[in-house]
């Protein structure tokens, strides 16, 4: 009995011994919690860049689509004037339509010759109309290709206008049931309008995706194949040819995602309960699905986390802790930080990644 009270007292007292040597020191660095992975420790060569919005002149630029890591176009203005529509490059700024209170800007897209847009305007009876301009990105003026549009289906995606197959092409709506695909040559001339059945939108050509609020369903102008998805009560569906995003948001704001392959495989939830999708469509490239988390409040309003999910990797990172607008386009992830005079605009090619 001694002997076991000997030998259960060493080894207790080696343990506390072990203990004791365990304990962090004064001279003992601590180490730091690991922090979420970022942009530059996961990918050191992706293409990134910052613009402030403010000029020397007092003029404010809000990018609508990044061309490159140089170039973009957007809108440019003084305080509450109207603002133009302009190409910015490092040599400046190049005037693509005029300032106007009556008429905006609501689509863009580009080729590596040209640009291509969609402005409405307002006329006096309070109707709007609309017309498609486009310019080369070399130089020269712009020039209207058409006002043949019909009433265009706008919901801010990057597929609201789009060039594929050497036309411009764009939804517009026929009555309250029905969809017309409408095109144009890139070159300009007759407007060719395609009847599509039902309330859609464009997705990437030839896709067209069920609009907001209808069943959801994918269908293939070029070959005719139509892939209804199947939906869950009380969430709500989104899809691209290749992802859908499946959403769910309780009263208090809080809810989850998934994205799954669109036919049904492959389902991963996104974030946890206070993850929110950025952007109309999901997965951008296919490759990855842009959401955002809370961050901190001030004067200048909420914040945002901005996070990117690696799809292949399976994988989050932190781009933004302190973003307040958020773009995503072609492939290009934009945020804004500061305000005011402080507002930075930042953006990262996804492409690059």
């Amino acid at each position: 009995m001694t002997d076991l009270r000997l030998r259960l007292g060493t080894v207790a007292a080696v343990a506390a011994v072990g203990a004791l040597l365990a304990l962090p020191t004064s001279e003992s660095p601590r180490r730091a919690p690991a922090g979420p992975a970022t942009v530059a420790s996961v990918w050191p060569k992706a293409v990134t860049g910052a613009l402030p919005a403010m000029g020397a002149d007092g003029q404010s630029y809000t990018p609508m689509l990044f061309l490159d890591h140089e170039n973009s176009v957007g809108s440019l203005a003084v305080e509450a004037a109207a603002p133009s529509f302009v190409l910015r490059s490092p040599g400046g700024y190049r005037e693509l339509a005029p300032a106007d209170r009556a008429s905006s800007v609501d689509a863009v897209t580009a080729t590596a010759e040209g640009l291509f847009w969609l402005r409405s305007a307002s006329g006096g009876d309070g109707r709007v109309s609309y017309t498609v301009w486009t310019a080369a990105r070399a130089g020269g003026p712009a020039r209207q290709l058409t006002a043949d549009t019909g009433s265009p289906l706008i919901y801010g995606t990057g597929y609201d206008i789009q060039v594929a197959e050497g036309q411009v092409r764009w939804a517009s709506a026929v009555g309250e049931a029905d969809t017309e695909i409408r095109s144009v040559p890139v070159g300009g001339g007759a407007v060719t309008r395609l009847p599509v059945p039902g309330n859609v939108v464009l997705s990437a050509w030839p896709w067209t995706v069920a609009a907001p609020g209808r069943p959801m369903e994918l269908r293939n102008l070029a070959t005719g194949e139509r892939r209804p998805e199947a939906e869950v009560p009380g969430r709500q569906l989104t899809c691209s040819p290749a992802w859908c995003r499946s959403v769910t948001t309780t009263m208090d704001g809080s809810g989850d995602f998934e994205l799954r392959r669109t036919d049904g495989t492959d389902a991963r939830r996104i974030g946890g309960p206070d993850a929110q999708p950025l952007g109309f469509g999901p997965a951008p490239l296919d490759r990855y699905e842009v959401y955002s988390t809370p961050g901190v409040s001030n004067a200048t309003g909420s914040a945002l986390k901005v996070w990117l999910y690696d799809i292949g990797r399976r994988r989050a990172v932190l781009v933004e802790s302190t973003a307040y607008g958020v773009l995503v386009r072609d492939g290009v992830l934009c945020w804004s930080t500061g305000d005011h005079e402080s507002l930075v605009w930042h953006f990262l090619d996804l492409r690059s990644l």
